[in-house]
């Protein structure tokens, strides 16, 4: 059985990558990270959602950047990086934000409730 703060703590995995993306400029994987490197070796519950939110927070900044390249190779302003920031890229990095957000608060849905999460096609760099 999985504690209230366990479950709390595994919530907290998810919902401050989101606003850890939101707030950090994609750096989103910084909540996850510290939470998880603290309490992984205390509960199979926080070890399993945290590494999973890492994973997922870790995948949208590399497509993040990745976004970022091809739209500056597609402006041809590589060389000037605030080129990228007009207004016909940022419903690309919106839109990417607004699934951040949207699997994250389900995937926090669900540590609350005690469950597992498994974020739909991602790459699990952290095992």
């Amino acid at each position: 059985m999985t504690s209230e703060q366990e479950k709390w703590l595994a919530f907290a995995c998810h919902i401050g990558g989101a606003i850890g993306a939101v707030l950090l400029a994609n750096l989103g994987f910084v909540v996850p990270l510290v939470l998880w490197l603290a309490k992984r070796h205390e509960s199979p519950h926080v070890d399993q959602h945290g590494k999973e939110a890492l994973n997922f927070q870790l995948n949208m900044l590399l497509l993040g950047l990745l976004l970022y390249l091809v739209l500056s190779l597609l402006r041809g302003s590589a060389l000037r990086p605030l080129h990228i920031l007009e207004w016909h890229s940022l419903p690309w990095f919106s839109a990417l934000l607004l699934i951040n957000i949207i699997l994250s608060v389900l995937a926090g849905i669900e540590a609350y409730n005690g469950k597992p999460y498994y974020y739909p096609y991602i790459v699990r760099i952290v095992r």
